[in-house]
Formats: C-alpha cells, sequence, structure tokens
C-alpha cells in the first residue's frame, strides 16, 4: 500500500481526447467534459480556440448573433489543471490569447466566465475520483484523486522527484487561476522529458511503454 508521505505515487489515471463545448462560460465547459468523463481532476491542453467576453448577459442567456470586435478573440494556447470539489471547478494555469479589437487595460489572468465561441477540441490527462472503500491520494494540485497500482501509466511526482526514464511529464507552476504566460517566470511542464525543472510542486508523469499512449502523449507535448 503506497501512502501520501512517498514521493512518486501510481494514481488511477489516462490520457484523453475530447471536445469542450461552447457558448458557456469557460469553467462550465470544462465541468461537463470532467464530468462527461468521470474525471475527478484533469490536465488540459487546447490551442487555436475561438472566445468571446459577454459580461451583459446571462450564463445561461443565448450568445447574440453579433460580437464587438473587442468581445471576440482567441485562445492561442492554454494548459490548465481543473478540480472539481465541493465549490464547483477550480481552475489553475498557464494561457496565451489575443482580442480582435481594443480593450481597456491588459488581462492579467483569462477569466472563466469568458466563453469558448464553439467546440474545442482538447487533450490531456485525467484522473478519477476515490469512492467509498477505495484508497485515496489527497494531493495539493489536483485535489482527492484514486490512487493506482503498478501497473499505472500515470505517475504523481511530488517536491523534485521524478519517475522513471521513459515517461514525460506535466506540471503547471501556477498560483489559482489561469494566468497570461508571460506573467509566469516557470509557467510549468508540457511533456518534458525527465530531468527539465518545470518548478511544479507536484507532476504527473506518464509510462511510455505503451506505444497507443506513447503516441498520444507525444502529440500532448507538441500542442503548443
Amino acid at each position: 500500500m503506497k501512502n501520501e508521505a512517498q514521493k512518486v505515487v501510481p494514481v488511477s489515471g489516462d490520457l484523453f481526447e475530447d471536445t469542450m463545448d461552447g457558448y458557456f462560460p469557460f469553467r462550465e465547459s470544462v465541468r461537463q467534459m470532467l464530468a462527461r468523463n468521470g474525471f475527478a481532476a484533469a490536465w488540459i491542453s487546447l490551442a487555436h480556440a475561438p472566445m468571446m467576453d459577454l459580461p451583459d448577459i446571462a450564463p445561461d442567456a443565448p450568445v447574440p448573433l453579433r460580437l464587438r470586435p473587442e468581445a471576440a478573440g482567441t485562445i492561442r494556447s492554454m494548459s490548465v489543471v481543473a478540480i472539481t470539489g465541493y465549490g464547483g471547478v477550480q481552475l489553475r494555469g498557464a494561457a496565451r490569447w489575443s482580442w480582435f479589437g481594443p480593450r481597456t487595460g491588459a488581462d492579467r489572468a483569462f477569466s472563466p466566465d469568458w466563453r469558448l465561441a464553439e467546440p474545442v477540441f482538447v487533450r490531456g490527462i485525467g484522473l478519477i475520483p476515490a469512492i467509498d472503500g477505495e484508497a485515496a491520494l489527497e494531493t495539493k494540485g489536483f485535489g482527492r484523486i484514486a490512487m493506482g497500482n503498478d501497473q499505472s501509466p500515470v505517475v504523481l511526482c511530488r517536491d523534485g522527484a521524478r519517475a522513471g526514464a521513459d515517461t514525460r511529464l506535466w506540471g503547471v507552476d501556477a498560483p489559482d487561476g489561469i494566468i497570461r504566460e508571460d506573467l509566469l517566470p516557470r509557467p510549468g511542464l508540457f511533456g518534458a522529458r525527465p530531468g527539465g525543472d518545470g518548478g511544479a510542486d507536484e507532476t504527473l508523469a506518464v509510462s511510455l511503454s505503451d506505444p497507443k499512449r506513447s503516441a498520444l502523449a507525444e502529440r500532448i507535448a507538441l500542442d503548443r
């Protein structure tokens, strides 16, 4: 039996590809994707996604047919950790985005109330929730998740610990919220090989021994 104090712990999770719905506030689109897949948390990557800022309409109201240029933009890339809990979905990560028209001031953070302008393709690493009677792991960066076994393709590495050489590593070193990437000196690891210093307290290491997972891991690492 593994325990929380260990620095390298197998967890119950796997790589995935999916589509997040548009038109909802971003946090709600993420919540729906997590719920549909049965994830407690996930490391999510997306790129080249249209977005919009509609502060004057209700979250469940229809989206207008025409947008002002300053209300429409593009997510260039995003790497975010999403965690489900009693308070809803928490988001933490780094992103690059731009608007089509001029806006007052510069956005420091990506608002969870902004919306995807259409369904968006995403890839990532999903982590399964622990249920009653199962071994659970309380983590700093991914919430309460189920522990895995020695055959698990995903391992959680803590405090600079490294998994085997045949892995790729993911982690985000960011405070709460999705911060503009250029404001983070070390935004994180994006499918790095072991040995790099991404600055994240907790990192997900994915085994590359399975050819199918290895191919998907390479695609996720190149998303940026």
